[in-house]
C-alpha cells in the first residue's frame, strides 16, 4: 500500500452513540490518497471495540492510543496525532461527534490552491475543517500541551504571528450529531480561551 498524501487526524474520547456516524461519514468519501488516524484517549464506553470493528472495515483507518491509560488534555492528543500521521498534508480538528457533508475533496481541492500561492506551506483554517502540511504544523506547533481549553486559537496566534495562517469563509461543512453546548457555554468556552 502506498503512503497516503492527506492524514485526517480524529481525537476521540467516550462517543459511543457517534463515533461509527461520523467516522463513516468521513471514510465513505475518501479515496487512496487519505488516511483517517483516530487517535483514542482511553475510551472506556466501548466506542472502543466500534473503532476496532470500523478498522477492519476500513484499511484506510488506524487507531493510535496513547501509552497512558487516562485521557489527556486534547492538545497532546493532536499532537500524537501529527506525529503518527503518515500523509504530508494533515486535516485536523475534525471531530467524532459530527457528520461530513461529501465535500472533503472539494475542500482539499481548495487548500491545494491556496498552497500553490504561497512559498511555504500554510495552516488554512475553515469552519470544522482544517488543514496544513504536516511539516508547517511540526514547526509552527504543536499545540502546547497543559492548556485543557483554547490549544487551537494559541496555535493559531503563533501561526498568525508567522504569516503562515490563512482563515476560509464557507458554509459549514456538517452537522452535530452529539455534542450540543448551549449559548451560554459556547460563550463560556469562548472565553476561556482568551
Amino acid at each position: 500500500m502506498t503512503e497516503p498524501r492527506y492524514s485526517i487526524v480524529v481525537c476521540h474520547y467516550n462517543m459511543v452513540n457517534t463515533v461509527e456516524e461520523s467516522l463513516r461519514s468521513i471514510l465513505n468519501q475518501l479515496d487512496g490518497r487519505f488516511e483517517v488516524v483516530v487517535v483514542d484517549g482511553g475510551s472506556d464506553d466501548g466506542s472502543f471495540r466500534v473503532l476496532q470493528r470500523l478498522s477492519d472495515e476500513y484499511p484506510a483507518l488506524r487507531i493510535i492510543c496513547p501509552s497512558e491509560t487516562d485521557h489527556q488534555v486534547l492538545g497532546a492528543e493532536r499532537n500524537l496525532g501529527v506525529e503518527e500521521a503518515r500523509g504530508k498534508h494533515i486535516l485536523l480538528q475534525m471531530d467524532a461527534d459530527d457528520q461530513y457533508d461529501p465535500v472533503i475533496k472539494d475542500f482539499i481541492y481548495v487548500y491545494e490552491q491556496i498552497q500553490e500561492g504561497f512559498e511555504r506551506g500554510v495552516y488554512v483554517s475553515g469552519k470544522n475543517i482544517n488543514a496544513a502540511p504536516r511539516s508547517v504544523l511540526l514547526s509552527h506547533g504543536p499545540y502546547r500541551e497543559g492548556i485543557h481549553r483554547g490549544e487551537d486559537t494559541d496555535m493559531w496566534r503563533r501561526m498568525i504571528a508567522d504569516d503562515a495562517f490563512v482563515q476560509l469563509e464557507h458554509e459549514r461543512l456538517c452537522e452535530s450529531i452529539g455534542y450540543n453546548p448551549g449559548k451560554r457555554q459556547l460563550i463560556s468556552n469562548r472565553l476561556s480561551e482568551i
